[in-house]
Parts: structure tokens; C-alpha cells; sequence
């Protein structure tokens, strides 16, 4: 059975450094066909699953690899979208994370003490804003639609 190449962000926690993998290319109806991230190739949170860390991505950190190392069960297909605000003074703008899954999942929970400060990692809210600090608040999650 061939080997089928995937892509990935690498965690940029420090102490854990493990594969963010994306459910890449992205299938679409015009041309190009297959894109390796949004049209609009704006930088992307992302949240690790591995160390519940999230930072900032571009489409230049995409990387692709061939080997079987890569490959979950039940396999990566979804991009979903955990909205929460921004925490750095009075903002409160939206902060989108997302986080690479399947689309079985019926469950998505950061683990307790995850808003404290530091303990999430570093994220862009809508105002621009490079923050370590999230409003602890039920965040929203829903599929994230610039990835389908």
C-alpha cells in the first residue's frame, strides 16, 4: 500500500514539538483545485491536541512528509473553530483557534486551567492582538468553513 504524503505544522511549544496535522489539500470546485490553505492565506491559530498549546501559523510552516509516522485513527478530515476573547485589557475581540480532527468528534474541551495565563500559548484575536491571555469563558466550537 503507497504511502500517502501529508502536510503538518509543527507545535512550537518548546517541550513538545509534536505534529499538527491538517487535512490538506483542500478540494475545490474552481481553479487551483487544490489549495494548502485558505484563499485568503491569513495567518492561522492552531491549537496542538497533543499539549493544548496554541500559536500562530502561516501557510509557509505547512510542512509535508511521506512516511506512515503522520497517520491517526480515526483519520484527520476537519478544521474546527474554538471561539474565545481576547484577554489583554479592555479588547474582547474574538480569538479563533483551531484544532485539526475528525469529523465523528462529539467532544471538545480544553483541560481545566487552560485560560490561565501562559498555559494556553500565544494567539492572534480579531484586533490584532499577539496575546497569551484568553477570557475563561464556554467557548464556542463549530466546524471552521474556510477549510471545507
Amino acid at each position: 500500500m503507497a504511502v500517502k504524503e501529508k502536510y503538518y505544522l509543527k507545535c512550537k511549544n518548546t517541550n513538545c514539538e509534536h505534529a499538527i496535522v491538517l487535512p490538506l489539500p483542500i478540494l475545490r470546485e474552481n481553479e487551483p483545485r487544490l489549495l494548502l490553505w485558505p484563499w485568503d492565506g491569513k495567518p492561522r491559530n492552531f491549537l496542538c491536541s497533543d499539549c493544548w498549546h496554541a500559536y500562530e501559523y502561516t501557510l509557509h510552516e505547512v510542512q509535508s512528509r511521506f512516511d506512515g509516522t503522520l497517520d491517526r485513527f480515526p483519520p484527520i478530515d476537519t478544521v474546527f473553530a474554538i471561539e474565545t476573547r481576547c484577554g489583554i485589557g479592555n479588547c474582547g475581540l474574538p480569538a479563533k483557534i483551531l484544532v485539526t480532527g475528525n469529523s465523528g468528534m462529539t467532544a471538545l474541551a480544553p483541560p481545566s486551567g487552560w485560560f490561565d495565563h501562559r498555559k494556553s500559548g500565544c494567539v492572534r484575536c480579531e484586533g490584532q492582538h499577539l496575546t497569551e491571555r484568553l477570557i475563561p469563558e464556554i467557548p464556542k466550537i463549530d466546524k471552521d468553513q474556510t477549510w471545507v
